[in-house]
């Protein structure tokens, strides 16, 4: 069986992008390039009803976790404290 032909609207780049964004464990732009291919692949006017269905939910659930990660904001990172010295104690001990 041969490979699917990619939509004309479609480009090597956004492989390339995909590819990049993964090997970069860059997953918001890992997410955009797929939602854009996927609304590539949508656009296609020969789509099977079928592939539109379950693109378009894919489509929803890619969007939601994009909407997601852009929200995100990581937390402030602490100020470490400063300690004074004190004398070490050996009766402690």
């Amino acid at each position: 069986m041969a490979s699917p032909k990619p939509p004309e609207s479609w480009d090597g780049d956004q492989a390339d992008s995909m590819v990049a964004a993964e090997a970069r464990g860059d997953q918001l732009a890992l997410m955009k390039a797929l939602r854009t291919r996927i609304v590539a692949r949508i656009a296609e006017p020969a789509i099977a009803a079928r592939d539109l269905g379950t693109l378009a939910l894919r489509l929803i659930d890619v969007s939601a976790e994009i909407a997601k990660l852009e929200s995100f904001e990581p937390e402030p990172e602490a100020t470490p404290v400063e300690l004074a010295p004190r004398a070490f104690d050996y009766s402690a001990i």
